[in-house]
């Protein structure tokens, strides 16, 4: 049984720091990094399963003289290994650039291991009991040598994954959504808080936007391992984008009105304050607007003299104005 023990030290390298509000968080719960430790433990176990070691040979100082050792893989027999407090320790850099892209990279690491025990199969004796004493320190030597250069190799590929992500990311045909880191992480006891920028843009258009993001912070709840924050600045930028690339421009044709036959009658019984203006403006109509417009029109007004126009047998009728129902 192998039981290790990393421990990871952040080193923070920025070369640009963005100030602006995130419209975007995610928080990591200690339940959730439980939970990943418990992942990353087995597909290790996995991995050291497959793992096969390199041929062993040298010589190791015994007394006045040297003794010399040869294991190849290609040996027959059964042994068995067990190392325990093996310590890790790897320190790496997260720098941020004025972006938000973030890369990765190795910066030191150490590897430390306690004790290693080797059995093989058979009877013990002195030559075999001698030989497992000079096999610790190759297998140790082995283990510091090739465990920081196997993590750097997966650092450097994590690194890649983290430059082949696309930002902005396209959501449809309409709109892009720039999730970038806003900020460094922020490591606390039980938790890890990302800040992104979380804003939305017209597809190919990375103009800023005429909203701004207001702080806000996630509630303190650890039930679950993982939490995703939506600010308004999310949702202001959203509609703003989609405003903009045409999403919600709407051609209604004469057909379409129809069903949308929008009157006092169908509003009124909804809302009764409308049936009372009705009856207010259309009172008003009859009694006062009609009237004097069909008192003026009785007394007649001078047509204008056009230049060069002359009106052969003009015919004019005056027709008075009459009630109408107002607002259907």
């Amino acid at each position: 049984m192998v039981k290790i023990c990393c421990s990871l030290l952040l080193l923070s390298l920025l070369s640009g720091q963005l100030n602006a509000n995130p419209g975007l968080k995610v928080r990591i719960t200690q339940k959730g990094l439980e939970y990943a430790k418990e992942v990353g433990l087995e597909i290790l176990k996995q991995n050291m399963e497959k793992e096969h070691f390199p041929d062993l040979s040298g010589y190791e100082k015994y007394g006045l003289g040297n003794v010399k050792y040869n294991i190849s893989s290609k040996d027959s027999g059964r042994s068995t290994v067990y190392i325990s407090k093996v310590f890790v320790t790897a320190i790496f850099s997260t720098p941020l650039d004025n972006t938000g892209h973030t890369s990765i990279s190795l910066t030191s690491c150490r590897t430390t291991s306690g004790d290693i025990d080797i059995k093989l199969n058979g009877k013990s004796g002195f030559l075999r009991n001698f030989f497992t004493k000079y096999l610790k320190k190759p297998i140790h030597r082995s283990l510091v040598t090739n465990s920081c250069p196997n993590i750097r190799s997966g650092i450097h590929l994590l690194d890649e994954d983290l430059r082949s992500l696309n930002v902005p990311m396209p959501i449809d045909d309409l709109a892009e959504v720039d999730y970038s880191l806003n900020s460094l992480p922020a490591v606390f006891r039980q938790f890890i808080d990302l800040d992104l920028k979380g804003i939305v843009h017209p597809a190919g258009n990375y103009t800023g936007s005429p909203c701004v993001a207001a702080p806000f912070a996630i509630p303190d709840e650890s039930d679950s391992m993982l939490h995703f924050a939506f600010s308004e600045y999310f949702f202001q930028t959203s509609s703003f984008a989609y405003y903009t690339a045409g999403a919600f421009n709407i051609t209604i044709a004469e057909e379409t009105c129809s069903y949308f036959n929008i009157s006092t009658e169908i509003f009124g019984s909804i809302i009764p304050e409308i049936s009372l203006l009705e009856n207010i403006l259309s009172y008003i109509l009859q009694t006062e607007v009609i009237p004097s417009a069909n008192a003026k029109l009785s007394k007649g007004f001078p047509l204008p003299n056009l230049a060069n126009v002359t009106l052969t047998r003009p015919h004019i009728t005056l027709v008075q104005s009459q009630s109408i129902g107002y607002g259907q």
